[in-house]
């Protein structure tokens, strides 16, 4: 049995949503369309430099809301299943099943977006990235490939 669950992250004003390093834990932005679009199996902190598989860069906001929408899915199922035994058992006259009060779903929420960044641009791999402004004023790492940009 598989259960698809789609996840929207609403982006900023500019489209940009919320990441996190899994290294440093700075927080930073990447296009939606991007992000989206994603092709390489890694992707590196524009702020530490550091690489790692993409995933690990979206934030503990995101898990949570996955986690939720997995919550749910149980509850759906067990609420399904003790339906289907109190079905079962009907009419049995040596057994009897009544199912209790259906088990609630957590509400899930949005995923909040972090403070306003400044907007840092890669000619190397054509993207942009949003990051505190101390760091847009220093060196910052490519997300797609890790180049330096000064």
């Amino acid at each position: 049995m598989e259960h698809k669950v789609e996840i929207k992250i609403h982006g900023d004003d500019d489209g940009f949503v919320g990441m996190k390093c899994f290294a440093c834990g700075d927080r930073f932005k990447l296009s939606a369309a991007d992000v989206n679009e994603w092709e390489p199996p890694d992707a590196s902190c524009p702020l530490c430099g550091l690489s790692g598989p993409f995933q690990d860069f979206l934030p503990p906001e995101f898990w949570d809301v996955v986690r939720k929408h997995v919550e749910n899915l149980g509850v759906d199922l067990l609420n399904e299943f003790s339906r289907g035994l109190e079905r079962s058992f009907r009419g049995n006259k040596s057994m009897q099943f009544k199912k209790g009060t259906p088990l609630r779903k957590k509400d899930i929420g949005e995923i909040r977006q972090v403070p306003e960044f400044d907007l840092v641009a890669f000619d190397c791999c054509e993207i942009e990235a949003k990051v505190p402004p101390a760091a847009a004023l220093g060196i910052t790492y490519c997300p797609m490939c890790g180049t330096v940009r000064e």
